[in-house]
C-alpha cells in the first residue's frame, strides 16, 4: 500500500478517503490524520537507511567483487536486511562466509531492527526527540515522554535481542559444527546476529542444519513471535506477546484492569492478542500435523520449517529440500497467510453483515474453566 501511496503522490492524484483507510490498516495506525505526512516519513527514512547500509557494506563487497557488482550486492542486501525478506546474491551460504565481520553483522542488524520497530515507533521517536530539543530538555529522560506502545516495543524488542543472543551462546559455545571455534567476542557477534535474524531477517551466518535441539526450539520461539506491527516483520508481533502475559498476569491477580506504565489496555486488545496467538498456535501446529504424516522429516526440523514460513522469516535447517511437492505447497501456503495476517484473512473470511440476533443480549451464565 505504500507503493500505491506513493504512485498517486508521483503522480500528483488525490488520496482518497478510501486509500487512507488501507493505508492506515496497513500501518496499524488509529488515526486518518497525518498519514500521508507519516507515508512520506517513512519512504524518506526508508531510502536513507537503506543508501546508508549500502554504502557501510559496499565497504567490504567492492574490494571483494569489484565496484558495479560489489555496489549492486550492497543496495540488493541493504534493501533485503531493512525489509527483512532475507534474500542475498552470495550464494547458496547465504552470509556464513562472513560471519565474523563486523560491518556486514553490525550493518545488517541495525537495518533489521529499523525494519522490524514499525514506521509508528519510528515516528513516535522522531517526534519525541525534536521536542525535547526544541523545549531544552533532558534527551536520555524522553522514554517517559514515549507512547505506550512504543515503549513496549523497545523493551521486548531488546530482552528478546539479548535472551536469544544469550540462549544460542550458551547452548552452541561448545558445538565445533557452528561457533566452538571461534573466540568469545565472534561468538557472541554470531549469537547476536543469529538472535536479531530469527525475527524475520532470514540471514544466516551459521549452518543451521548444525545446530543443536534445544537452540532450534529458541530460534522457533523467536520466530514466532516476530518483530513490531506496523512494520515488515511477520509474526503474530512483540505487543500482542506482552499483551497477553499482561493479561495473564492481571487475570491470575484479580486485576479488573491490565495496567502498565500508568497506562490501561483495553480489553478488547486483549481479547485481540488471544484471538492472534490462538489463530497461529493453531495454523502452525495443523500444517505440522500434515507434513509430519507426508514426510519422514524430523518433527522438529517441521516444526522449524512451518514455523518460519508462517512469520515469512525464510530460515531454513535443511528439511525444506527433503519435502514433496505437497509439502512444499502447505508450507508457500503458510508464508500467504502469516504475511496478509491472521485477523485479516479471519475477518476476511467470517465477517458478515449483522442480524438482528446479534443486537439481543442474553442474560449471563458462567461456565467453569480451567
Amino acid at each position: 500500500m505504500l507503493i500505491i501511496a506513493l504512485m498517486l503522490m508521483i503522480l500528483g492524484k488525490k488520496i482518497t478517503l478510501r486509500d487512507r483507510l488501507i493505508l492506515g490498516q496497513s500501518l496499524n495506525h488509529n488515526s486518518l490524520g497525518g498519514l500521508v505526512k507519516l507515508t512520506r516519513k517513512i519512504l524518506k527514512y526508508t531510502f536513507i537507511f537503506e543508501i546508508i547500509g549500502a554504502l557501510l557494506m559496499a565497504s567490504v563487497y567492492v574490494p571483494e567483487y569489484g565496484f558495479k557488482l560489489g555496489l549492486f550486492k550492497s543496495l540488493f542486501q541493504s534493501i533485503s536486511a531493512f525489509c527483512n525478506a532475507g534474500f542475498d546474491l552470495l550464494g547458496s551460504n547465504s552470509l556464513i562466509p562472513y560471519a565474523t565481520n563486523k560491518v556486514i553483522n553490525i550493518t545488517c542488524m541495525t537495518l533489521t531492527i529499523l525494519g522490524g520497530l514499525g514506521f509508528l515507533v519510528w515516528d513516535d521517536i522522531g517526534n519525541t526527540f525534536v521536542e525535547c530539543v526544541k523545549k531544552k530538555r533532558n534527551i536520555f529522560m524522553a522514554f517517559s515522554k514515549f507512547k505506550l506502545h512504543t515503549k513496549l516495543v523497545l523493551i521486548l524488542q531488546l530482552l528478546l535481542i539479548v535472551v536469544g543472543a544469550l540462549g544460542f551462546m550458551c547452548f552452541e559455545a561448545s558445538n565445533p559444527l557452528t561457533i566452538a571455534n571461534y573466540s568469545f567476542g565472534d561468538k557472541l557477534l554470531v549469537s547476536t546476529f543469529q538472535s536479531v535474524s530469527a525475527r524475520t531477517a532470514g540471514f544466516m551466518t551459521v549452518d543451521l542444519s548444525n545446530i543443536n535441539p534445544i537452540t532450534k526450539i529458541i530460534m522457533i520461539i523467536l520466530m514466532f513471535i516476530g518483530a513490531a506491527p506496523g512494520g515488515v516483520a511477520g509474526g503474530i508481533k512483540t505487543t500482542t506477546l506482552i499483551v497477553l502475559i499482561l493479561g495473564i498476569i492481571a487475570n491470575v491477580k484479580s486485576k479488573k484492569n491490565i495496567c502498565i506504565f500508568k497506562r490501561t489496555i483495553s480489553k478488547g486488545t486483549f481479547a485481540k492478542a488471544v484471538t492472534v496467538i490462538t489463530i497461529s498456535l493453531f495454523l502452525v501446529i495443523i500444517a505440522n500435523m500434515i507434513l509430519i504424516t507426508n514426510s519422514n522429516i524430523d518433527s522438529l526440523d517441521l516444526l522449524f520449517e512451518t514455523t518460519s514460513a508462517f512469520s515469512t522469516v525464510g530460515l531454513t535447517c535443511g528439511a525444506l529440500s527433503e519435502m514433496n511437492s505437497f509439502c512444499r505447497s502447505i508450507i508457500v501456503l503458510l508464508m500467504y497467510v502469516g504475511r496478509i495476517g491472521t485477523m485479516t484473512m479471519a475477518v476476511t473470511f467470517v465477517m458478515k453483515k449483522p442480524k438482528e440476533n446479534d443486537l439481543v443480549v442474553y442474560a449471563k451464565e458462567d461456565v467453569i474453566v480451567g
